[in-house]
């Protein structure tokens, strides 16, 4: 008799085997993303294993009543048996019984109709923008005066204040992640007062360098700050960007970043908590933290 499969806890010993999940589905992560992942919610993230074999996985973060479902993975041997969907019910049980009112996702075209069965509905659209950054001559974004420059730890709350009031909730432990690396990826747009009116971030990727999370107050500030971070960058970069944002969308494409791939931003709840406000421009973080 076939052994049940079960669901565990994911942890640090798990990540061998969730990064060969992650590659042979071909996706970005490293090391470094899946152990963020599981510093950020180490009671959030699942293995679904059966017997000693590790079938699939599945993440999730929380912001205040928000929730986040990412790295969902099953073994490409072990898909059509149900894992997909006892990994989701299980991170939709977690996600509930944290007072979550609110849980989002990017899906891929694979996954969207098992979101849907779970309740999950179509808010909007994610364009990921794949490429190497080629220099054009033409004037630099216009910053109308500010300035550009690396994040200085003093001005770290100030720019989780910011980002609060752009993407609609508070992402303090996420940023912090960022914020705090040594590599310091973090730049800045700041007005003459010092007020900080755009960010920026990057990060390695197994594939390309991710580009975000980022935000901003317009498309034109956003543009500044990808002015700054993009002709720093030696190979390939991801910029995933929402289908509101087409000046970003055309600059991109100006400068040979084309885009590659497609996902759904879903959500389940209430839409309204965890919708960036539509006057912001934003780029994600990547379809594991949104």
């Amino acid at each position: 008799m076939p052994t049940p499969a079960t669901i565990r806890k994911l942890t640090p010993a798990d990540l061998p085997a969730a990064l060969r999940l992650s590659r042979a589905a071909g996706w970005n992560q490293t090391p470094d993303d899946w152990r963020r992942a599981m510093e950020l919610a180490p009671e959030g993230c699942f293995a679904r294993m059966q017997a000693d074999r590790f079938a699939g996985t599945v993440t999730t973060c929380t912001f205040g009543d928000v929730g986040w479902v990412g790295m969902m993975l099953v073994d490409e041997s072990c898909r059509r048996q149900g894992h997909g969907k006892a990994l989701m019910q299980h991170a939709l049980q977690h996600l509930d019984a944290n007072n979550v009112t609110s849980v989002w996702l990017d899906a891929t075209e694979l996954g969207r109709p098992l979101y849907e069965l779970l309740g999950f509905s179509a808010v909007g659209a994610i364009t990921r923008f794949a490429g190497r950054f080629s220099t054009k001559r033409e004037p630099a974004a216009d910053a109308s005066g500010r300035q550009v420059g690396p994040l200085h730890q003093a001005a770290t709350s100030q720019l989780l204040a910011f980002d609060a009031r752009m993407v609609g909730v508070e992402r303090a432990h996420l940023l912090h992640t960022h914020c705090n690396r040594a590599d310091k990826p973090v730049v800045v747009l700041q007005s003459a007062d010092a007020s900080i009116t755009g960010y920026c971030s990057h990060r390695p990727g197994r594939l390309a360098a991710q580009i975000g999370p980022a935000a901003a107050r317009t498309e034109a500030e956003l543009l500044a700050l990808l002015h700054c971070v993009l002709p720093e960058q030696a190979g390939d970069v991801f910029v995933d960007v929402a289908d509101k944002m087409p000046e970003v969308s055309a600059w991109l494409e100006s400068h040979g970043i084309t885009p590659a791939r497609r996902f759904t931003r879903m959500c389940r709840g209430d839409v309204a908590r965890g919708l960036p406000p539509a006057t912001s421009a934003w780029l994600s973080s990547g379809p594991e933290k949104g």
